[in-house]
């Protein structure tokens, strides 16, 4: 069996993810790297993605590291932030530094297969990194992952000058939940003629929709918000997740040799955002929801394995 973990962006949220992460960890009894042949991560999620894809830390250590550091990368600027990004993107790097010392890998460094998503804004598409690829193997593995989590007016755009090149994070397109390129990879990589278990990790779901009555009556002002929608990214990127989700759990039903695990939790629009260190607390009480559903399919698919 191969097995591919699909990592969501969401910024501070990104903390929903990590104690699923300590249960798969616990019931394979290997780091994640070993558990999966694939990790695929957009913005938050390519930074724990990545992380994790080089072996250097289990679940344990890099739970307490992720919450230590990741109020200081979301630590804010002076200012209003009209003429420059509210955060400091040298933050990461700082923690990066910390994290790994004088090691420096590169993409190919990995002990798993990963891949992480940016939008370069010169032609407008997606880029997907790949850490097999030729040319993206030779890539800092840190400069990849920083133009995945490059989100416009928090951290700004990733400059690459040789390639010309101008990155934002990857959630900025249809790839916040990067789903269809690990089932395309998947392909790719001809595992299609194998069993292959995708594995989604979210960072919870705001419930936006309305009333009948209240949404015939919406004023020109709340239908452009509600098309905008900043705190999630806009309504394509909540569709493009929702769309993602659905097609892939047709393509399960469909393929025998395919299985899917899509795990999230609702969480208040009180929450919303990706920046909101206040909220830290009630993000780790989410994760651990997120993580007993984990835990609890985990537990029954031992159960259906006869005892030898």
């Amino acid at each position: 069996m191969r097995r591919i973990l699909v990592l969501k962006g969401g910024g501070v949220r990104g903390i929903l993810q990590l104690s699923a992460l300590e249960i798969l960890e616990k019931h394979y009894n290997k780091k994640i790297c070993e558990i999966f042949d694939l990790i695929v991560g957009t913005s938050v999620g390519s930074i724990t993605g990545g992380i994790l894809a080089t072996g250097r830390y289990d679940m344990a250590k890099y739970y307490d590291l992720f919450v230590r550091y990741i109020p200081r990368i979301f630590k804010r600027r002076r200012g209003l932030g009209l003429f420059h990004p509210i955060y400091k993107r040298e933050n990461f790097y700082k923690m990066w530094d910390d994290l790994f010392g004088e090691y420096k890998p590169l993409m190919k460094d990995c002990k798993t297969k990963f891949l992480c998503t940016s939008v370069d804004l010169c032609d407008f598409r997606t880029h997907y990194f790949k850490s097999w690829d030729e040319k993206d193997g030779t890539l800092d593995l840190k400069e990849a992952i920083a133009r995945s989590f490059a989100a416009p007016y928090y951290f700004g755009p990733v400059v690459d000058r040789a390639n010309k090149s101008v990155y934002v994070d990857g959630g900025a397109g249809d790839s916040n939940t990067p789903l269809n390129i690990a089932y395309a990879e998947s392909i790719n990589q001809g595992w299609y003629r194998s069993r292959v278990e995708f594995t989604v990790l979210g960072t919870g779901v705001v419930d936006y929709s309305s009333t009948f009555e209240k949404a015939q009556n919406i004023n020109l002002y709340r239908q452009m918000m509600a098309f905008l929608n900043p705190r999630e990214g806009g309504l394509a990127r909540i569709q493009s997740t929702i769309n993602q989700i659905s097609h892939m759990e047709i393509i399960a039903k469909a393929e025998s040799l395919i299985s899917f695990n899509y795990y999230d939790v609702e969480i208040g629009p009180e929450y919303s955002g990706i920046d909101r260190t206040e909220h830290i607390q009630a993000y780790k009480a989410f994760g651990n929801i997120l993580a007993a559903k984990v835990d609890k399919d985990l537990s029954e698919i031992e159960d259906l394995i006869p005892m030898v």
